[in-house]
């Protein structure tokens, strides 16, 4: 051992696999010991004070430790990988512990945390698989980002009650995790904190909460219900994606924003009541809602993303509010059972496929506001019989109409100005269609497979 004014540099030549670290040193340096595969055993010596970081990192043969009473601080990723290590008891003289300290000890089973101990760092136990009980002391505050992540056989935990926050990935993956309480303190909680906790039906949280990070709660696959605390304001992407079993939301009056994907994939959502203070709905925010059938779209909605509803195929009707410039594309993409729809009297463009394979929407009445029907909007609409298209219309785009079997009459005022490519391909049974003399750029194909048509 080549030991330096009372520090321990490295371990030497010596390939012994039980090492005694002698009195006197008061400090294990950095890397000392680093991939030592042949260690085993380590005893630690009364008046060692710091184990520098990555000290003991990849000691892959590595058992057992025992740690002296006068320890003061473990740096970063001071045991990370040590794949044999079971068990590790730390006293409560340690004061401080690196992020990482023991990520990826794959094989720890147990570990007490020192009462004094204000944070639990930044992935401390990422990848400990093994991982089955963990005592966090009364003075925890705040759980760091990955803390437990990926602990896959963690089947319970018992947070203390003046933590406030819960940082990003904190608990991703720990799939064994049926129930977690959540202390009243908790002011936020960080992105992807519980994602993929397949085994968690349900969270209790503390009315004080006043954050939830994107893809928090995402493939948490048992969630049944869940109460967005009141004060959220932001409900936000990915938020509950892939929540397949969650039926039941509530949305306080709070929440002003619900973003991209935010609740896409909760195939068993049947009801939500979207506030009245909400004014934007993400890209995507409810696609593939299959069962989803009652929604109310409040008046304070400004703009609705791309693809929000799209195969949401339980949805019957729906109005869209008025202060909503933009169909936006795809946002009805699939929704096969959708019958009846409202535009705003504002709205500007029809995007690409907006409402493509709505099979029984029979009607759509566009407002003299729209200039754009963009590429296959409406394409197979097969129980769509009229549409009356307005001279406020530009541009009709490819494929817009192409595959509406059953309508039999398009109305094209004066004004509109282009007719893409292919427009009304296969459209079988329509039998009148004008084009409008304003129409100066009319595309191939526009009425290609029009068989009634003359």
């Amino acid at each position: 051992m080549n030991i330096v004014n009372n520090i321990l540099i490295n371990i030497g030549s010596t390939e012994a696999n039980e090492l005694v670290i002698p009195e006197g040193v008061t400090a294990i340096g950095r890397d000392a010991f680093r991939d030592c595969s042949f260690l085993e055993k380590v005893i630690l010596s009364e008046g060692l004070l710091n184990i520098g970081d990555y000290a003991f990192s990849y000691c892959r043969s590595l058992k057992e430790i025992v740690i002296p009473k006068s320890l003061k601080r473990i740096g970063q990723g001071a045991f990370r990988g040590c794949e044999g290590l079971e068990i590790i008891a730390l006293p409560d003289t340690v004061e401080a512990i690196g992020k990482d300290a023991f990520s990826f000890c794959k094989k720890l089973k147990k570990v007490t945390l020192p009462k004094g101990l204000a944070t639990v760092s930044q992935g401390l136990f990422e990848g400990c698989r093994g991982l089955l009980e963990v005592t966090l002391p009364d003075t925890i505050t705040a759980i760091d980002a990955g803390a437990f992540k990926d602990c896959v056989s963690l089947p319970q935990i018992n947070l203390p009650d003046g933590i406030t926050q819960i940082g990003d990935y904190s608990f991703t993956n720990c799939r064994a995790l049926p129930h977690i309480h959540l202390p009243n303190a908790l002011a936020a909680i960080g992105s992807y904190a519980f994602q993929n906790c397949k085994s968690i039906e349900k969270f209790d949280l503390p009315p004080g909460l006043k954050k939830i990070g994107c893809w928090t709660f995402a493939y948490c696959k048992s969630l049944k219900e869940f109460s967005v605390p009141y004060g959220i304001t932001h409900i936000h992407n990915h938020t509950f994606l892939y929540c397949e079993q969650l039926e039941k939301v509530i949305i306080p009056e709070t929440v002003t924003t619900i973003g991209n994907s935010a609740f896409a994939y909760c195939l068993k959502l049947t009801a939500v009541s979207i506030p009245d203070q909400v004014t934007y709905l993400g890209e995507g925010s409810f696609s593939n809602c299959k069962e989803l059938k009652a929604l109310v779209i409040p008046d304070s909605v400004e703009e609705i993303g791309d693809y929000a509803f799209s195969e949401c195929k339980s949805l019957t009707a729906i109005i869209i509010p008025s202060h909503v410039s933009f169909i936006g594309e795809g946002l009805f993409r699939g929704c096969d059972n959708l019958s009846a729809i409202t535009l705003p009297e504002r709205a500007l463009r029809i995007g690409n496929w907006a409402f493509f394979g709505c099979t029984r929407l029979t009607a759509c009445k566009l407002p003299d506001s729209v200039a754009e029907i963009g590429d296959h909007a409406f394409q197979d609409c097969r129980s769509l019989h009229f549409l009356s298209i307005p001279g406020s219309v530009h541009r009709i785009g490819k494929y817009a109409l192409a595959d509406c079997i059953n309508i039999t009459y398009v109305n094209m005022s004066e004004g509109i100005m282009q007719i893409d490519d292919y427009a009304f391909q296969n459209c079988i049974r329509l039998s009148r269609a004008n084009v409008p003399s304003t129409a100066t750029k009319v595309g191939k194909y526009v009425f290609h497979g029009c068989q009634e048509l003359s």
